[in-house]
């Protein structure tokens, strides 16, 4: 099967997804795709889903849509070798990790936010401009929102001052880190005049990146300059 059907295929697949992946006339979407997976990891992708399955599931899919053989070994490489990339999502299940398909906003997109080239850039200019744009807002769903459950919560969160926040951080026992995060790239006058912003958060996941570690090599965080913004400064202790 000639590479550029394979392309097509995923760029129809990934339209079916609750923020599509529309085709347009010049074809840049068929571009970005080629930027982002070879041939081969774009027939991976094909056999994924945004219901996360594991390394063998995929195996098989592989096999019967392809004809292409992996041994668990290598598939898992494969699999992980994507997700480090920045273009497939991984989460980790019971007994092992499960793998996913990533839309591109939010999702393999964002994952790239810390190495952003002229070519992506001017890409996604092109295709938000052409028919993404559109289609990003175009659901009614927003796919950040609001999850509803069965119990009572306290109001005790409420949107601090300059000084309490001050006193957190200055006290916390957490680690802390700032991420990287699209500002108004797409109201840019320009590629290449884009600003990102710095989003602080904390977790006992992400301790590691305290005592020199690199995050992103880290098993449980995967690619964080790909993923969620790099792990650029450690602020806090444990």
């Amino acid at each position: 099967m000639a590479h550029d059907q394979i392309y097509r295929q995923l760029q129809v697949q990934l339209d079916r997804y609750p923020i599509g992946y529309p085709a347009t006339k010049s074809g840049v979407e068929i571009d970005l795709l080629k930027y982002f997976f070879t041939p081969g990891e774009a027939r991976i992708a094909l056999c994924l889903s945004l219901r996360s399955i594991g390394a063998d599931a995929i195996r098989k899919r592989l096999k019967n849509k392809f004809r292409i053989e992996f041994s668990h070994k290598e598939m898992t490489a494969l699999l992980d070798g994507m997700f480090m990339k920045g273009v497939i999502r991984r989460s980790e299940g019971a007994s092992s990790p499960r793998y996913g398909v990533a839309m591109l906003a939010i999702g393999m997109f964002e994952y790239h936010v810390d190495d952003l080239t002229p070519e992506l850039v001017e890409m996604m200019h092109r295709y938000f401009d052409e028919a993404f744009g559109a289609e990003f807002f175009r659901s009614s769903l927003p796919q950040l929102r609001t999850s509803p459950h069965l119990a009572a919560i306290l109001p005790e969160y409420i949107v601090d001052t300059y000084d309490n926040m001050r006193h957190f951080i200055t006290h916390t026992k957490e680690t802390l880190y700032v991420a990287n995060c699209f500002g108004d790239i797409f109201s840019s006058p320009s590629p290449g005049q884009e600003t990102r912003s710095r989003i602080p958060a904390s977790g006992p996941r992400l301790c590691a990146a305290s005592d020199g570690a690199d995050p992103s090599c880290h098993p449980d965080y995967g690619p964080m300059g790909r993923r969620f913004g790099c792990l650029i400064e450690t602020l806090g202790r444990k």
